[in-house]
């Protein structure tokens, strides 16, 4: 690694050098290295120039070629993958991706209501969490690649001697009783808040 007082890069590493230092600005975050980790990120802010959008995503221009290191005076442009990397080295902090695929998420019950099939990229499925102490699951959606039109969304795991009351942006929809799973059509023109709760 090449560092000074502000800035750090991966040397060369293979024929890729869009992915080397984002890649590596992941790794130390993973460590716990967080000053490498930020001189990391302020040599790739430097390099390939992020924009915010009127969403509010930070991305960075992609342009389709792929930079050799054998060609010095190339032109570089980040890759998909740059700003990905980028953006886990920045969100992540040490063990973080050790902790996310070896231990359950603090609170998860095996036994509790599950969203499956999401029509992603159709449908963004923002969060679902399900709060035991008032056991009701609660969902936020918005539209992805569409906003015309309407999916369906599955919950499964609905203990079936429970009667189920379904809100959509705080209207009382539908009851169901004797059920273990249940299909919900949700329409994509805007984000939606939706609760299922035990009675």
């Amino acid at each position: 690694v090449e560092v000074d007082e502000e800035y750090a890069r991966s040397r060369k590493d293979g024929l890729v050098d869009q992915i080397s230092t984002p890649f590596f600005a992941m790794m130390t975050s993973e460590m716990g290295d967080s000053e490498l980790t930020t001189r990391l990120l302020n040599w790739i802010e430097k390099q390939y120039k992020p924009k915010l959008h009127d969403d509010g995503t930070m991305r960075y221009p992609i342009g389709n070629e792929i930079a050799i290191n054998l060609h010095p005076g190339f032109s570089r442009k980040a890759t998909a993958l740059t700003g990905k990397l980028a953006a886990i080295a920045r969100a992540n902090h040490q063990n973080g991706i050790s902790e996310m695929h070896n231990n359950r998420f603090v609170g998860t019950d095996p036994n509790t209501p599950l969203v499956t099939d999401v029509n992603f990229p159709k449908i963004i499925l923002r969060r679902a969490i399900y709060d035991p102490s008032r056991e009701a699951l609660v969902i936020t959606t918005c539209a992805g690649t569409s906003d015309t039109g309407s999916t369906p969304v599955k919950i499964i795991r609905l203990d079936p001697e429970k009667t189920w009351q379904l809100f959509l942006d705080g209207r009382k929809i539908k009851r169901y009783k004797n059920v273990e799973s249940i299909i919900i059509e949700i329409s994509l023109d805007r984000e939606h808040n939706i609760i299922l709760a035990a009675e």
